[in-house]
């Protein structure tokens, strides 16, 4: 695809240089000093061009395949919640905390019920309810994930019965 516009891609910078440089000059500007602020732009973009500075932001290395497309956001997602140990950042607790907590209050389910417990585990709606500490640490991976399959399918499911959701086995 070598369209004009596509030819013309690489001078834009330098066109819009030109338009600040006369832009300038026709606020009044003086014409030296328009031809200077031209030349600064043009330089600072020819400049940036070269040094292809900001094009590549090296990240750390992911311990599962990155791929890119559609599930790149959920991928950079995933990567924020986990540590370095694999485990549930602090940020990625919160956030599970408030998405748990924030389910089970749209279906009318207390957290210290046993209806609680059923869906999500003893361990996890002990978390829930108790503050966190090194006695209730966060859920590890696998169950936090067990968790948020749970929570998606009982936000998804329709209820049974007024108050009632079925639960995955």
């Amino acid at each position: 695809m070598t369209s004009r516009a596509s030819r013309l891609r690489p001078w834009y910078p330098f066109l819009g240089a030109l338009g600040i440089g006369a832009l300038a000059w026709v606020i009044g500007v003086h014409l030296p000093h328009a031809l200077l602020l031209t030349g600064l732009v043009a330089a600072l973009t020819l400049v940036v061009s070269v040094l292809d500075v900001g094009s590549q932001t090296t990240w750390p290395g992911l311990g599962f395949g990155r791929r890119d497309g559609a599930r790149r956001d959920v991928s950079t997602l995933t990567w924020s919640m986990l540590d370095g140990t694999g485990g549930l950042s602090g940020v990625g607790a919160a956030r599970l905390h408030r998405a748990l907590t924030e389910t089970l209050r749209l279906t009318r389910t207390d957290a210290t019920s046993r209806r609680a417990t059923e869906l999500f585990g003893p361990r996890v709606a002990r978390w829930l309810t108790e503050p966190p500490g090194t006695e209730n640490p966060p859920p590890d991976r696998a169950t936090a994930r067990r968790a948020m399959a749970t929570a998606e399918t009982l936000l998804r499911t329709p209820p049974t019965r007024e108050g009632a959701h079925v639960h995955p086995r």
